[in-house]
């Protein structure tokens, strides 16, 4: 893996006080060169990214203890298929392909649970793990299905998940030629790889790799991945590229018509979710033909990294990897650094009254801690349209007015933020 550092271009710096962290519109850009080659891992609060080659692994297994995932490289050439003209043991000794069923098992694009080896899980048996079945007595996970792999390189194989013990974070599998030669049986102790998600492994070497930085040093990754896309009245799966999330990273995605991107920073605190491909591929569009890329001004991003921070992303371009360098061009900005957040107050009391107001309005609260907080009211387009700060006392209860005037009639947003970036939201109704 080789790491490099992103070369940042300041656009814009809003000065807030020391409780709150510098705010810089950053542009950048991320290749992933030609044929898409690259996967490149970002992170925001670090500026920071990792590049790997996608083709080095093919299969790879989550090292945390509770997790029975198995991701295959599926946007990489990969084919994984279930074998379902006999049971595991009638197909490893004898496997026939000939009219095999092949129904193509792949990565979930919502949930790194849910590896291409996971897919033919059977819904409402509380045992059944997709690949094996698990043992409530000795904790272990027992495979019970074969599956019949096309790699990269056109190779045929046979592949079976032997045993996940989950006591000792081990893992067991085994794979083979169609005609039984090259038979190899492999151990894998996955607490030799907790700093990183999942471990790969490569079937032509024979050896396990670190693809991805360790687990810190990350955020997203611009990659290729499979995904369910509708091509007609069904969905097929189909490799596209763009911007997978980390695990417990979570993201928020705003669709909004005549949204100003570079200002647009409204955020809901309970918005965010885990989603996989929660920023994915279609933040951007084709148009005419030869179909030119289109990104879409309409789309927000906010993430919420596994500390707190939160960060906004919009992207600005885009250029295919079969046609050019695979490059991403977008902006980001921290909007919240959890590494202040013990600066700010702990809020017990929040009123704001009279609402509807006129010309004033008055914030009643009160903090367990001494500090900042923040204070923005928004319009329903998101743009900020005043931002205050008070310094509060310890269990102090404060009034605070609010003048209204020059503000037009309508709705708009008050956005409280308090301890560790939690966010207060109040309709406030200016007539």
């Amino acid at each position: 893996m080789k790491k490099y550092f992103a070369t940042l271009l300041m656009i814009t710096i809003m000065i807030l006080p020391e409780a709150f962290s510098q705010k810089e519109l950053i542009s950048d850009s991320i290749s992933m060169g030609n044929g898409y080659v690259f996967d490149a891992f970002y992170d925001f609060g670090k500026k920071e990214i990792n590049m790997a080659e996608r083709n080095e692994w093919d299969i790879a297994f989550a090292t945390d203890v509770m997790s029975i995932s198995v991701l295959a490289n599926d946007a990489s050439g990969i084919e994984v298929y279930t074998y379902n003209k006999a049971n595991a043991e009638e197909g490893w000794a004898n496997p026939d392909t000939s009219g095999m069923i092949r129904k193509l098992m792949y990565n979930s694009d919502t949930s790194w649970e849910i590896g291409a080896f996971v897919r033919n899980i059977i819904p409402g048996n509380e045992f059944d793990y997709g690949w094996g079945t698990y043992n409530m007595n000795n904790h272990k996970i027992t495979g019970d299905s074969l599956f019949i792999m096309k790699l990269a390189n056109d190779q045929w194989l046979k592949f079976m998940i032997v045993e996940k013990d989950a006591p000792n974070n081990s893992w067991i599998f085994k794979y083979a030629n169609l005609d039984g030669s090259n038979e190899s049986t492999v151990n894998l102790s996955a607490n030799n790889y907790s700093t990183v998600h999942f471990v790969g492994y490569s079937f032509s070497s024979g050896l396990f790799m670190e693809h991805e930085p360790m687990k810190k040093d990350w955020d997203i990754v611009f990659t290729k991945y499979t995904a369910p896309i509708f091509m007609g009245p069904t969905a097929v799966p189909y490799p596209v590229a763009g911007v997978l999330c980390a695990p417990g990273i979570m993201i928020e995605e705003v669709r909004q018509s005549g949204m100003d991107q570079a200002s647009f920073d409204a955020y809901n605190i309970d918005g965010f979710i885990d989603d996989r491909a929660g920023i994915g591929y279609d933040w951007k569009a084709t148009e005419g033909m030869p179909p030119v890329y289109v990104v879409l001004d309409t789309i927000m991003y906010f993430i919420k990294d596994s500390d707190g921070s939160i960060f906004k992303m919009y992207f600005t371009g885009f250029e295919s990897g079969t046609t050019g360098d695979g490059t991403f061009w977008f902006q980001h900005e921290t909007l919240l650094d959890a590494s202040s957040v013990d600066q700010l107050p702990d809020i017990q009391l929040l009123e704001v009254y009279p609402n509807p107001a006129s010309t004033e309005a008055n914030i009643a609260l009160s903090s367990s801690k001494a500090g900042f907080y923040q204070i923005d009211i928004l319009d329903l387009n998101g743009r900020i349209i005043k931002s205050e700060q008070l310094t509060l006392g310890s269990n102090e209860l404060l009034t605070h007015k609010i003048a209204l005037t020059g503000m037009e009639k309508g709705i708009y947003l008050i956005r409280f933020t308090a301890q560790k970036g939690e966010i207060y939201t109040h309709k406030l109704v200016v007539q």
